[in-house]
């Protein structure tokens, strides 16, 4: 009789470690998708930021097609600076949220570090656009479809992380 409770509570026991494992998981998903869904409406809003910063730019507003000037005077001289450090910071929320959202694998992060390493060509790429349509190129490049090269990268380190997994299982050896 002993033996056949204790049998009953240890599977009762591995059942609920089964279902806390599953549900620590569910609560990792979705705390991935919430990091990625803040990532891209931070990434968002700071690209509406620097578009508006570069509309209201008096140098800028002369521009043909160009909007009045708003911004407050301190602003002026550092707005090409700050254009550069919204465009890094959006393009680093928008390639967060990718590798959030779509949960690859830890090595997938690693591609971050180019973004790092591009940080100057904001910052000087920023500071040197003359004129409305090359600032506003600059924003939409290096903003925009740079995230999208570097989360092209992630996604194929992160194939090659998932293939080389499965190679490893498929031969028998053990994957951690």
């Amino acid at each position: 009789m002993l033996g056949v409770e204790f049998s009953f509570q240890l599977a009762a026991f591995k059942a609920s470690e089964e279902n806390l494992r599953k549900t620590g998981e569910k609560s990792e998903e979705n705390r991935m998708k919430v990091l990625g869904v803040i990532s891209l409406l931070l990434g968002l809003g700071l690209l509406v930021l620097g578009f508006g910063l570069l509309s209201g730019n008096i140098e800028l507003a002369n521009a043909p097609g160009s909007m009045p000037r708003y911004l407050p005077t301190e602003m002026q001289g550092l707005f090409r600076w700050l254009l550069g450090v919204f465009c890094w910071s959006a393009a680093l929320f928008f390639t967060i949220a990718w590798l959030a959202i779509r949960e690859l694998p830890g090595l997938s992060w690693l591609s971050l570090i180019l973004l790092v390493l591009f940080f100057p060509l904001y910052i000087f790429g920023g500071a040197l656009m003359p004129d409305f349509s090359l600032s506003l190129m600059m924003l939409l490049i290096l903003a925009v479809l740079l995230p999208i090269l570097l989360s092209a990268i992630a996604s194929l380190i992160a194939g090659a992380v998932r293939r080389s997994r499965l190679r490893k299982r498929a031969f028998g050896h053990s994957v951690h």
